[in-house]
This record gives C-alpha cells, structure tokens and sequence, in this order.
C-alpha cells in the first residue's frame, strides 16, 4: 500500500432515517478500516452547538474518499441532493476525489450514479443492492472487500527510476558544452518522465493538506519549502525549469534531514513524525528519480560530486560542522545550488577580503542557506538593510542575535575560510564553470548580492537582449504589483519574459499583463481568476497555465499562434474549438473539465501530449491521425473503444482506467508503448500486451483478468500492479529480471515460489491472498516493503536476512513470534496488530524503528522496547500491558496510544517529548493523575484535542470514544 495511507480520510453520506443500517454496514467495514489504518467522518461527529453545514462542507473539503449509502431516503434528502452531493461529485471532478456508492436497497441509484461504478458486485460482475443478497451479510461483505480494494487501490504508487538516455558532453575550442538543449526536447518527450512527473504532481497534491495541518505550526518552514517546491513542480513536462526544480527540492531534502531524528547540535525544532518523514522521503525520491532521468540532472550530480571532493580537504574543521555541512556534501548533488553561485558567478579567482569576494560569499552563503533554513532569510534581511558595506561581521552579528542559529555559525565560518580555495578551484575549472553557468549572476556588475526568485528573468528578447535591465528593476515587485492590479512600468516590461502567479489567492484580474508583449510563460493556477480575455494580444506566449481556477472559455487564446503549452485542467470549460487552430500546440491537459468532444484537435498535428481525464468524452477517433501523440490520459471518461489509437506508433503512455473498454487487441502493434493504465476497466485478457518489449508499467487492477501468462517475455516490465483481479498463479512473472514493484493483493494467490529469482524486487504486496509460506521471498535481498497482512503467514523466518527491508505488515496473519527480525536494522515500520504475538524482545534490537503498532496482541512488556530511542509511534491497545516505566526512557515518543489496558504501574515521568496520550477504557492507578500533554483521551472516553491537529492514531481512538458516548 502507498505511504502514509493513514492519512485518508473517508466521507460518509448518509440519509438519517438509514442510521440503523448505517450501523450494519460500519460493522461489517470495521476490519477494513482497521487493516487500511483509514478514518471515517460521518455527521455524528459534530461537536454540540457546532455549525453543521460548515462543519459538513469542510469534512467534504478535507476528504479523499467518499461512501454514499444509497438508499430511497438517501435520494430523497434534499440537504444530501441540494448540497452535500454536488460538492462530492465536484470534488471528484476537480481533484480526482475516489467516490464510490453503496446500493443498499433497489431504488433509483443510476439517476445519480449512472456514470459510476457501484458496490457490491458479484462474481459476475453484477451489481446487487445488499437487501437482495441471502444471507445479506453476504452482501456487506462484499461491499467491504471492494470497498477496501478500491481505496487501496486509489493510493498510488511511486514507479521506478528509468535512466533516459540523454545528451552528452562534447569537447570544444572553448571548453566542454552539452551536445543537445538541457533538457533535450527528447527527454521532455519522454513518456516515463512525463509518468514520473504526473505522479509526483499527484502525491505533492493529496500531501499538502495533511502536511499543513499536522506541520502548519510546528514547522512552518518546512511547509513553506514544500510550497515552493510545489509551485515548481506544477509546471508541465515542456515548461519544466530544472534548474529551479533541483534548487528547491535540494532545500526541501535539507530541511527534512535536518528534521529527521537524531537531530543535530544547535536544531530547536522538533523532529518530524515518521509517517510525514516516510512521505517526505517518497517524495524526495520520487523527485531524485525525475531529475536522474534528464543527463542535466545527471551531469550535475557528477560534477558537483567531483567538486565537493575537491574542497572537503581542511583538516582543521571541526567535527560539529562536517555534520552540518555533510548534506551539501554528498553524491546526491546537494551543494548544486551553493556551487553554482559561487564557481559560475566569478570570471576568476577573487580575494575574500575584496568588496566583490564579500558579495559573492553572502550571495552564495544565501543560496546555500536553504539548506541550513533561517540562515536564508536573515543573510537577505542584512544584505538588504546594511547601511555600510556589506562585511562577514555585519552576516555574523545579525545571526547570534537569534538562539536557534547557533549551529550556523560555523557553517559561516567554514565558507569564510573555504572561500579563496573554492573560488581558485572554480577558476580553474571551465568545463564546471561553462556548464553552470545558465543559472548564475554576474554578481561583478552589481554592487548588491541578487537574490534568486521564482520569477527572476534569464534573458530579454529583441533589442533588450544586449542590454541590462534597469537599475531598479525587481520581479518580486512585478509580481505585487500585479496583485495591486496594476500594470507594470513600461521600462520594465521588456526584461518580463515569465510570471509565476499560481496559488496568488488574491489574484482575481489578468489585466495587468495585457501589455507584456514579451511575456512567454504564465502560470496562474489556483487563482481567483474567471476572464482569459487579457492574454488575447500575448503573441509571444508560449506556455499558460490557468488549472484550477474559474474559467470558463478559452476564446481569448484562438490566435495566440505561439502557444505550445496549454494547461486548464479543473476548470469550468466544455468548449475546445478556440484551439482548433493553434498549430504550435505541443501539450494540453483540459482534465476534469466539461469537455465532451476532441474534434477540435482533430488538425494539430504538433500534438504530443494530451490528457483529458475526467472528462465526457465519448469518442477519440478525432485522435487516430496525430502521430506525433506520445502521451494521452483519457480515465474516467465514457470512450469504449480504443480502436482509433492501433496505428499512433510513437504513443509511449496510456491511460485508460476508469473507463468503458473491454479489449486492449487495438495496442498490438504499439511497440514504443511503455506505460499502460487499464484498472476499473472490463479488460479480461492481457494477450494483446505480449509483444509489447518495451512495457515497462503495467496497472491492471480492478478488471477481469485472470492470467498473466501473456506478460512471461516482457523483459523490461518494471512495475506491476494486478491487485484485485482473478490471478491465481504467478508463474509467469519468474523470468522477469527487471520487475521492482508488484502488487497482487486481493487476489486468489496460494504461492509465491515464482518470485523466487526475481531479484531486484523492491515492493511486493500480497496481502488479502491466500498465502501462508514466505520462504520464496528469502532471496529477496533489495526488497524494502513488504505487506502481507491478513493471509495465512505463520512464520517470519524467512525474512531473517532481508537487510533492505525497512517497512512490515504482518497484521492479522497468525505469526506468532518476531525473532526473524531481530536483525533487521534498516526496519523503521513494523505493524503487527491482531496477531499471536506476545514477546517484544526480538524488537529491541531494532535503533532504526520509529512506529510500532502491536495492539490486540499478546503482548505484556514493553522493557524490551526501552532503548529504541528513535520510537515515535507506539500503539499497544489491548494488549496485556500493566506496566509503563519502560516508556520513561523513550524520549522521541510522541504519540502512545495504550486503550483498554489495565495499567498498574507508570514511569514518574512521561517522556517531554509525549504529545498525544489514548487511555480509552484502561484502567488507571489511583491517586496519579493523568499527565499534561496536549493531546488525550482519558479512560472514561473523555477527548481532549484543543485545536484538531492531532495525529490520525489520536484521530482514530477518538473517534471511537465519540462514536460510543453517541
């Protein structure tokens, strides 16, 4: 399953006068939620003298996953049909919400839901509303198990890293340059890149609520580098900046290390939780993963590489700042961005007691800063505000006014005294200098550091190109001024070639750029915008992207023949003919929009990337002559025949889940075809994938499939996900050298001996089969992730040597004991709730583990677990436990969850770091009172949570309380 799945919540939609059945129907979904880790919100919920519809709309808001309980009374309410449900319909349509109806009795169901798939079905693949299943416990079963599946389902998953080829270094008179744009046009073509992407745009998308919430005042720096971040990453493939990308993601990777436990001398914050820390490093994964598959991104990471082991030679720096510096040190190429300033800012070697020597090493001590956090902000406060010039003390003396930058101080010192061998270094080096050198300033012409911005211009067009740009220029002003609803000066507008306005929640009017006629790259999205009509006379406009926001036509961008790159997906538009002649047109996503024909595209021959999800689409012969389509994204839409894509040879990536299609023969002859989506479809046979040597993902899940025999030879196949179909037999798989992820929960799956030999696998999950013998996952030695949960696993034994593997679910199996993992030292997830486990001893070897989740287990002691001082998360609920000293010396414990446990003895102290405490229905030792910590829920169900921040542990055991004083 996904990371962080806990984090999903799921709406309930409910008539009141279905409350008893409601009841029925949470019983039987108990041990799904349970398994899933997910929270459900319902109307018995609200809080006495709470605002419902706020309440309600705001649950609607935050929700992931909607249930509808479908029923006569259901399709009666008027609050349901006149409010509730279009603000769930509208939440699938603009961010992909997962919506899935309940048919609890025969009524009119397909008025409303006609268009969407609804539970339960039988073997058959029939729907049965629940009344007419006998016995009808049969029928909430049913709908449990699909339930699960769908949601588990609706988690994505991170693809492998794939290595595109990329362009070269070549040797010139002058030095070495790239042989082909950084990035080629090629690898901006790249389907596995643009997958790459797209998924990571997804999962930055569903975490920034969570994150925001949990982190909002705890660690609001972290979330406003996450936003930076993903304001970069919104951009598509073909407007991506590299090098804006790498600059952000390296800050966010810095501050999540930062974050991360044991926390470095001179760090105040507190460290992350293991869930947030887990996606973080999805997500930084993901994004190293995106950034290797461009040879920018590659030649990058070599150079700085070579040059960090070039400068890390000073014997006298002291330990403490080999540790701070250490992240900007590594291989990954986290000193780029510091690197780049100072070795391509400077034409030559310059002393660090010159004025310029001075600018280039705050500027790059600025830049750098990122990584180290405040330091960022205060070396641009002091390099803005001081009145004389600019020195090294007035840098030192403004950061020892603040507490939390002690640890700074040496990281200033360091690249004080290291500034004259870097520069020599940098000098020295053309081939380093040359190839950085796009992103630099040349800091010799100005008498102030320039402080990099997301809007900062790399050159003018026409007659300004050989120009500077005024003196008092400033593209953060542009931007405010813009906010203002003011146009910008007249001097300034040549030197304004790209706006980034996305999430400008103020920004209601484009008028302000009407005039910027070298204006090629807009963003506007998540605005408040609702008229295009300003960009009408942008000739010069190439890249636009207004999604999400309320747009309704698109009429104003008929004769913007520059237009290559159109981005307008969740808006209100159901009209593409404005479009039909913009030949220059390369990428358009108008996903989730009102859109029902494709005719209009039926001419633009340039088109390459097309997404259209979400959609009414009916027909995609309007495509079936663009050769040049590589990538098309046509889910959740009404097509039923893919026929018109069986000669669009150079299409590489496919979408087309969700939709109505029952034959895949159309794809036989696609052979660049790399990526193919086909889930919650009524595909049963996979023969005509079977000459497809280039598949490299593969999602099936959901469909009638029952053998994968046509995959046996598809050697580059890396990821599979066929969960939730009819398989049995993995035999054919065995042979597939490259394959790294596979998902077959869900499945009738009996054995695993055929993934014997295929070693590279990182992430298997077979939970929800019929396994019971582990032994065939031995040899395993990459895998990391391992979800097994309930099937019939008894012994762990086999896992005893696996020491890649860093997360386990073996809940609700019958293992009894733990001891194959006693040295398992990168473990840092373990769940193993409703087992036979009752000694936690073999855990207590564990330093790396950071969440525990032992409950309705055996368990009695937890001395074991006392020296794991990186344990964050321990939930150990009904259990045996009577005794909870041991925790004392837990001291990154912060969430404890011990309901319905007989407690007889507790530590003097609870850990500082203790923020949420779960006593529901345990016993509690007289005459102790209860501890001081934020967040608690005492034994007689009593819910102290004062601002709704707590974790979603805390969220589910309080839930449970609510739920039984109601």
């Amino acid at each position: 399953m996904a990371a962080l799945q806990s984090m999903v919540q799921v709406f309930l939609s409910y008539a009141h006068a279905d409350t008893e059945r409601l009841d029925a129907f949470l019983t039987r979904l108990d041990p799904v939620r349970r398994s899933q880790d997910f929270q459900i919100w319902d109307d018995r919920a609200l809080r006495a003298g709470e605002l419902w519809d706020q309440a309600i709309q705001k649950a609607v808001r935050d929700s992931d996953i909607f249930l509808c309980l479908v029923t006569s009374h259901f399709l009666a309410s008027r609050y349901i049909r006149d409010s509730e449900l279009p603000a769930i319909l509208k939440a699938q349509q603009s961010r992909r919400a997962l919506v899935i109806p309940i048919i609890l009795e025969t009524c009119y169901w397909d008025d409303v839901f006609a268009e969407r798939q609804c539970v339960p079905l039988t073997r058959r693949g029939q729907l049965r509303p629940i009344v007419n299943w006998r016995p009808r416990n049969d029928g909430y079963h049913a709908a449990s198990v699909q339930i699960a599946r769908s949601i588990t389902d609706y988690l994505d998953r991170e693809p492998p890293p794939t290595a595109a080829p990329g362009p070269s270094l070549i040797a010139t008179p002058e030095g070495f340059e790239i042989a082909d744009d950084a990035p080629s046009p090629a690898e901006r073509r790249d389907p596995t890149q643009q997958a790459l992407l797209e998924r990571l745009k997804a999962r930055l998308d569903r975490f920034a609520g969570p994150l925001a919430q949990r982190c909002g005042n705890s660690h609001r720096t972290l979330c406003d580098e996450f936003a930076i971040y993903q304001s970069f990453a919104a951009a598509p493939i073909d407007a991506l900046n590299i090098g804006a990308l790498v600059d952000a993601g390296t800050a966010l990777s810095s501050l999540v290390k930062r974050l991360t436990p044991p926390l470095p001398a001179g760090v105040m914050s507190e460290a992350l939780e293991p869930d947030i820390l887990a996606e973080l490093e999805t997500i930084l994964t993901a994004h190293a993963r995106l950034i290797m598959g461009f040879a920018e991104g590659r030649d990058l990471v070599q150079r700085v590489a070579v040059f960090a082991a070039q400068i890390d030679k000073p014997a006298e720096r002291a330990a403490e700042t080999r540790n701070i510096l250490a992240p900007m040190r590594e291989t990954k190429g986290l000193l780029a961005p510091q690197a780049k300033t100072l070795v391509a800012s400077l034409e030559g070697s310059i002393a660090v007691a010159s004025q310029q020597g001075l600018e280039a090493l705050a500027t790059g001590i600025q830049t750098g800063g990122r990584f180290l956090g405040d330091i960022a902000r205060v070396i641009a406060r002091v390099c803005n505000s001081a009145a004389g010039p600019l020195t090294v003390v007035t840098i030192g003396s403004a950061m020892a006014g603040n507490p939390s930058l002690t640890a700074y101080h040496a990281a200033l010192t360091f690249l004080t005294h290291s500034a004259q061998p870097i520069l020599a270094f940098a000098a020295s080096q053309d081939e380093f200098r040359r190839l950085l050198q796009w992103t630099m300033e040349e800091i010799g012409k100005r008498r102030r550091p320039v402080f990099a911005t997301e809007g900062s211009v790399s050159a003018a067009q026409g007659d300004a190109a050989e120009q500077e740009p005024p003196p008092d220029f400033d593209m953060d002003e542009v931007k405010r001024m813009i906010l203002r609803g003011e146009a910008p000066p007249e001097r300034w507008v040549p030197w304004i070639t790209r706006l980034y306005m996305s999430l400008e929640t103020e920004l209601r009017d484009l008028a302000p750029v009407a005039n910027l006629q070298n204006l090629q790259t807009l963003f506007c999205s998540g605005t408040q915008i609702t008229d295009l009509q300003p960009l009408g006379n942008l000739q010069s406009l190439q890249t636009l992207g207004c999604y999400h926001t309320q747009i309704t036509d698109l009429q104003p961008l008929e004769n913007l023949q520059s237009l290559q790159i159109l981005v307008c997906s969740g808006t209100q538009i159901s009209d593409l003919r404005p479009l039909e002649h913009l030949q220059n047109l390369r990428t358009l996503d108008c996903s989730g929009t009102q859109i029902s024909d494709l005719q209009p595209l039926e001419k633009l021959w340039n088109l390459g990337t097309l997404f259209c999800s979400g959609t009414q689409i009916t027909d995609l012969r309007p495509l079936e002559h663009l050769q040049n389509l590589q990538t098309l994204d046509c889910s959740y839409t009404q097509i039923s025949d893919l026929q018109p894509l069986g000669n669009l040879q150079n299409l590489r990536t496919l979408g087309c889940s969700g939709t109505q299609i029952t034959d895949l023969q159309p794809l036989q002859k696609l052979q660049n075809l790399q990526t193919l989506d086909c889930s919650r479809t009524q595909v049963t046979d996979l023969q005509p994938l079977e000459k497809l040597r280039n598949l490299q993902t593969l999602t099936c899940y959901g469909t009638q499939i029952n053998d994968l025999q046509p995959l046996r030879n598809l050697q580059s196949l890396q990821t599979l996900d066929c969960s939730g179909t009819q398989i049995s037999d993995l035999q054919p798989l065995e042979k597939l050298q490259s394959l790294q992820t596979l998902d077959c929960s869900h499945t009738q799956l009996r054995d695993l001996q055929p993934v014997t030999n295929v070693r590279d696998l990182e992430s298997f999950d077979c939970s929800f089969t019929q396994i019971s013998d582990l032994r065939p996952v031995a040899s395993l030695q990459s895998l990391q992730n391992l979800m097994c949960s309930r099937t019939r696993v008894s012994d762990l034994d086999p896992l005893a040597n696996l020491q890649s593997l860093k997360s386990l679910n073996c809940s609700a199996t019958r293992v009894r004991d733990l001891n194959a993992l006693k040295n398992l030292q990168s473990l840092r997830s373990l769940r193993c709730t409703r087992t036979q486990v009752s000694d936690l001893k073999p855990v207590g070897s564990l330093q790396s583990l950071q969440s525990l989740k032992c409950s309705y287990t055996q368990v009695s002691d937890l001395r074991p677990i006392a020296d794991l001082r990186h344990i964050r998360d321990l939930d150990c609920s009904y259990t045996q436990i009577s005794n909870l000293q041991p925790i004392a010396a837990l001291t990154s414990l912060r969430t404890l969850a011990v309901a319905n446990c007989n407690l007889t003895a507790l530590p003097s102290e609870f850990p500082a770091s203790l923020k949420e405490l779960v006593l529901l229905d345990s016993v509690w030792p007289r005459g102790r009172s209860l501890p001081d910590v934020p967040y608690r829920i005492d034994f007689d169900g009593t819910v102290h949570d004062p601002d709704g921040k707590a974790s979603d542990v805390f969220n589910f055991w309080s839930r449970q309380a609510r739920n039984r004083k109601a």
